[in-house]
């Protein structure tokens, strides 16, 4: 099995650029990525992984498959190699030069072509090597000038010095990219997973070594980051004298804002293709700056044969009196699993029969997941709710009545289509493209459970009593389930759609 680092054998056929995400956390994209390369062993693929920060005891959480021929990392937020902490000399020739690439890029953020100007910067700071550093972007003249340029036009009022650090902590992941360009696999085709960052390193790495780029999205970057930066309490503001009801961002939060909104530009613009998952996702990418024409919309897919198994078990030892709600995912705070613990205690008030059983990694975010624990001693749920881990996926589904989806967002999640095929009714959260699995497109299958509002306990006890007391809602809306996944959602035919993209001329 490959490892991080090891010398590539030849050209690939495809690099997927990762986000944190596969193959060191488990589930959601990760589950994609590794179905996809597991799925045609006959293209050789290279990963590209972006994190935060190393983290040496890091395990792989999966095998990777043996297709895989090239592993590369980096790093956004480690500290910068001493090449980089030191001001290079150059001449005012070729000073000039690189920083008027980037004034025209920085000039040019709020018009087209903002994929041209930069990719323009980059090649500039490629081209001169070593003898451009990051720590010229903090101590030459020009750079200062352009800086305090922007800081006059758009900050005037706030404070400089944390306008200073924040540009700072901006450039630095951005320039860890810039210098990982000449490190990324060789491959006929970039694959990123989402915008962001790893767009951003699938647009260089496309550019530099004159391939294809494939841009997919299960989440919208954009729209997720600007809600990440809306809540931040890390991101200093200065206190408004009198706010207003619908007082807008501060100048700090617009900052990044705008920067995650930017690199989806710069993502949007350079992709040669674009892929969604349904419907209102396309409609976002567009809203940020996509161009429709290069979208198309592709659902996530699984083999409803690899279940005939578990329905076949399932159906043989149903148990009329059993209530068993499951929740399959990590213990994290976007799937809001603390307002499920809420609902399970409405639950358990009208059901006394009915058990919770919350399956998947709990040390994602430790702090996190012992809030939940604790909100479940809080609510004297001990008989009645169990954090069991990680579980087998079909072990798991044959245990359970009802599938149960709190999350604050998610694209197409696994979770629902894999519980669908195996028979078994979901209640989800109003997120993504849960409300269209679960109730079909006019497709004539019926509703394959409920849906409900986002932090509603009310809401999700709800919709899980009527499919916990009732056997025959519970078997019409698994067989709504079955028919609806084998219809629209069958794996080969997604594995075909993305093998056409990737040999395109």
């Amino acid at each position: 099995m490959i490892r991080p680092g090891q010398k590539q054998d030849g050209v690939a056929d495809v690099c997927l650029v990762l986000e944190g995400t596969y193959p060191y956390i488990s589930g959601g994209v990760s589950t994609w990525v590794h179905q996809i390369i597991s799925a045609m062993p006959d293209l050789n693929f290279a990963l590209f992984y972006i994190g935060a920060q190393h983290e040496p005891d890091a395990e792989l959480r999966y095998e990777i498959p043996a297709n895989v021929i090239g592993f590369e990392e980096v790093y956004l937020f480690d500290e910068l190699p001493k090449s980089d902490r030191v001001p290079s000399k150059l001449g005012s020739k070729a000073k000039a030069e690189i920083y008027a690439s980037l004034g025209s890029f920085l000039e040019g953020v709020q018009q087209e072509g903002e994929r041209e100007r930069f990719i323009r910067f980059v090649a500039e700071v490629h081209g001169r090597g070593k003898a451009f550093s990051c720590a010229n972007l903090w101590s030459d003249r020009e750079s200062w000038e352009m800086l305090t340029s922007i800081y006059r036009h758009y900050m005037e009022g706030e404070s400089f010095l944390n306008y200073f650090w924040s540009s700072r902590f901006l450039v630095q992941p951005a320039w860890q990219l810039i210098r990982a360009v000449e490190r990324m696999p060789e491959a006929k085709v970039y694959h990123s997973l989402c915008t962001g960052y790893a767009g951003l390193a699938a647009a260089m790495g496309a550019a530099s070594k004159g391939s294809r780029f494939l841009l997919s999205e299960h989440g919208i970057y954009v729209k997720e980051r600007v809600a990440e930066v809306q809540n931040a309490a890390w991101i200093t503001e200065l206190p408004k004298r009198r706010p207003g009801v619908f007082e807008d961002l501060g100048s700090f939060k617009r900052l990044w804002v705008e920067f995650f909104k930017l690199l989806g530009r710069i993502s949007y613009d350079s992709a040669d293709h674009i892929t969604s998952l349904f419907g209102n996702n396309k409609k976002l990418q567009v809203l940020y700056g996509a161009d429709p024409e290069k979208i198309e919309v592709i659902p996530n897919g699984i083999r409803p044969a690899d279940f005939e198994a578990v329905v076949a078990r399932r159906e043989a030892n149903i148990d009329p009196e059993r209530r068993v709600v499951g929740f399959l995912g990590r213990v994290v705070a976007i799937k809001d699993v603390k307002t499920l613990l809420r609902a399970a205690r409405l639950v358990v008030d009208r059901c006394r029969g009915a058990q919770f059983l919350i399956a998947g990694p709990m040390d994602e975010d430790e702090d996190y997941a012992e809030a939940c624990v604790q909100l479940a001693e809080q609510l004297d749920l001990d008989r009645h709710v169990k954090f069991v881990g990680p579980r087998q996926r079909d072990e798991f589904l044959e245990e359970i009545d009802v599938m149960v989806l709190t999350s604050v967002s998610e694209g197409l999640p696994f979770v629902i289509i894999e519980s669908f095929a195996a028979g078994v009714p979901v209640v989800s959260t109003d997120v993504g493209s849960c409300r269209e699995l679960i109730e079909g497109k006019g497709d004539g299958f019926g509703p394959a459970g409920r849906v409900t509002p986002i932090g509603d306990p009310q809401a999700i006890a709800a919709a899980l009593l009527p499919l916990l007391e009732d056997s025959e809602l519970r078997r019409s809306a698994g067989d709504a389930g079955r028919a609806r996944v084998a219809a629209s959602y069958d794996q080969e035919d997604v594995v075909r759609r993305y093998k056409e993209l990737y040999q395109a001329n």
